[in-house]
């Protein structure tokens, strides 16, 4: 009777290694899917990190583009009021010389009339 006691607890050890062995490969496959998706998903966040980065950069070169056209564009305006001032100052000086020239025409033509007299 003992040895039948025996055999029949050996086979329930065995059953149970079995059980056990399964249930330990089963949580490896887990742990290692888990990990593979856990790898995926770092390399998915480093990814998006480098995108969002050269998207930074990008705006970061847009913004510096703006910024020297509003100086070009800033310095382009001062350039072209300078232009006015200057082309008006030189109209006032032409106008003042033109003035001049027809005094002295004038002055001219008086001289020759009083010496025709």
């Amino acid at each position: 009777g003992d040895e039948v006691l025996i055999k029949l607890l050996e086979a329930q050890v065995r059953h149970w290694r079995k059980e056990s062995e399964t249930k330990e490969r089963r949580i490896a496959t887990i742990r290692e899917e888990l990990q593979n998706e856990l790898d995926a998903a770092v390399a998915e966040k480093t990814a998006m990190q480098k995108d969002m980065e050269q998207i930074r950069q990008r705006v970061t070169g847009l913004e510096q583009a703006l910024d020297e056209q509003g100086r070009r564009t800033t310095s382009a305006v001062a350039e072209k009021a300078t232009m006015e001032r200057n082309n008006a100052s030189l109209q006032c000086q032409l106008s003042e010389e033109t003035t001049m020239k027809e005094v002295i025409q004038q002055q001219l033509t008086e001289c020759r009339n009083e010496k025709k007299v």
